[in-house]
């Protein structure tokens, strides 16, 4: 019954997750998180989120935080929980069992996830594989507001040839998924892809003082750019709501389709085949800006 339910809302879910995971991407880079039931906090990339905590799995069973009488969480802290387990439908029976024996380790995902789409709390984390905490509403919003607008950044390539954007357009031209989508170049240091639901963009960048910039962000191993002659800046933006092929999402280090699995922030497709083909090139070093780490050679 549980999975029936949660194959209905999953997208709901999976959309409302991602946008937690760009509004922290906003914020900067991942570090010490932190967390209290008790007090009714998550503390994400250093600003803390107001929540509840919804249960606790050991790897045997769910645990919900009203049931919890080791913790003596407020009960006004649990109220997300009750509310759930006091809704009626088929579920009722269920979701008012204060432990559900199961190993399954989608369990709390799939709980995390039921709980956002009807609205209980605007997004769930994770904390320490073992409690689920549902971030009251509101506050993404906030976070939003303040942070600046603009796209979000895929990839960084650097180039340790001088190379020409119409060089870097050709090669992407030479896949056989690419070249039957919109690629323009626009003009010697911009080009663009575009489809439903997306937009890319890809920016040459050749002056010295530019490209030592953009080696000097990278978070780690900068010597694998240093010496680049010239950077290609991948950047693009999604819409969920338009946006109807294939998704990736991060999880364990690497991409995997996210319609199978739950990881951090969504890409589409086409961003990906794009630095995959551009890691074909010749003295080109890609590094991909969501995993925060340089791609494989080829």
């Amino acid at each position: 019954m549980l999975e029936t339910l949660f194959e209905e809302i999953e997208l709901d879910a999976k959309k409302k997750q991602a946008r937690l995971s760009a509004v922290l991407d906003s914020i900067g880079p991942p570090g010490m998180a932190a967390w209290d039931p008790i007090k009714g906090f998550v503390e994400l990339r250093g600003k803390q989120f107001r929540a509840q905590m919804l249960g606790s799995f050991d790897g045997r069973s769910w645990l919900w935080s009203w049931a919890n009488t080791y913790l003596e969480i407020p009960e006004e802290l649990t109220a997300y929980a009750r509310r759930m387990r006091d809704q009626p439908g088929p579920l009722s029976a269920a979701l008012a069992t204060p432990m559900i024996e199961d190993d399954d380790e989608e369990l709390p995902y799939m709980l995390g996830s039921i709980a956002i789409a009807h609205g209980f709390g605007e997004a769930f984390y994770y904390a320490n594989q073992s409690q689920i905490y549902l971030l009251d509403p509101g506050q993404l919003e906030d976070v939003e507001a303040a942070a600046p607008a603009g796209p979000q950044r895929y990839a960084t390539c650097f180039s340790h040839t001088r190379r020409s954007l119409a060089d870097v357009v050709t090669h992407l031209r030479g896949d056989k998924n690419l070249k039957q989508l919109d690629l323009v170049q626009l003009d010697d240091d911009h080009a663009t892809l575009t489809g439903t639901g997306y937009s890319l963009s890809i920016r040459r960048r050749d002056r010295l003082r530019d490209v030592i910039a953009e080696v000097k962000a990278l978070p780690s191993q900068q010597e694998t750019a240093r010496g680049a002659a010239t950077a290609f800046i991948v950047e693009g933006t999604l819409d969920l709501e338009r946006y109807n092929e294939t998704l990736y999402t991060a999880t364990m280090g690497a991409w995997a389709p996210a319609s199978h699995f739950g990881g951090r922030g969504l890409v589409p497709w086409q961003a990906l085949s794009v630095c995959e083909r551009l890691n074909q090139l010749d003295r080109m070093a890609v590094h991909d800006s969501v995993l925060r780490t340089f791609y494989p050679r080829s």
